[in-house]
């Protein structure tokens, strides 16, 4: 399991510094004191089941004039299972598409896509029925997406 999650990160990491050399060829960047990481850790076209609250203190949304991405973490009374059959039914009516799925004793992955988006949801079974909840969401590859 770890090694997929390694595999994932990497990506990320390899997607990321991809746009950032992008970036800094691009004169068009906000100034640094334009930059912030949000109080809102929210993303309007990404469902969370209403009993799962959010990690505050281990969540983070980093955000320019026109780049944002950010991991969300949750925590609820809710099955694993439960949880990914949420995001399997829900998000595509935000238009994300389901890419892969990889389910495992202990929980599941789940990766969609949409124009120029990639969000990577990682659900894990902790005690008696609950669930901990891991959204990575960022721009997919080039410019298009980076957008809010």
């Amino acid at each position: 399991m770890r090694k997929i999650y390694l595999i994932f990160l990497v990506l990320f990491l390899f997607v990321g510094c991809s746009l950032l050399k992008q970036n800094t060829e691009d004169t068009s960047l906000a100034p640094p004191n334009e930059t912030q990481q949000i109080s809102n850790l929210t993303f309007e076209d990404l469902p969370v089941p209403s009993n799962m609250k959010l990690d505050r203190e281990n969540s983070f949304v980093y955000e320019t004039s026109n780049y944002r991405t950010g991991i969300l973490i949750y925590n609820g009374n809710m099955d694993a299972v439960d949880v990914a059959n949420f995001y399997k039914s829900e998000m595509s009516k935000y238009n994300w598409t389901l890419v892969n799925s990889l389910e495992y004793k202990k929980g599941s992955q789940l990766i969609f896509e949409k124009p120029g988006w990639i969000a990577v949801v990682k659900i894990e079974s902790t005690w008696q029925n609950s669930s901990r909840l891991t959204i990575t969401i960022g721009p997919k590859g080039s410019q298009e997406g980076s957008t809010k």
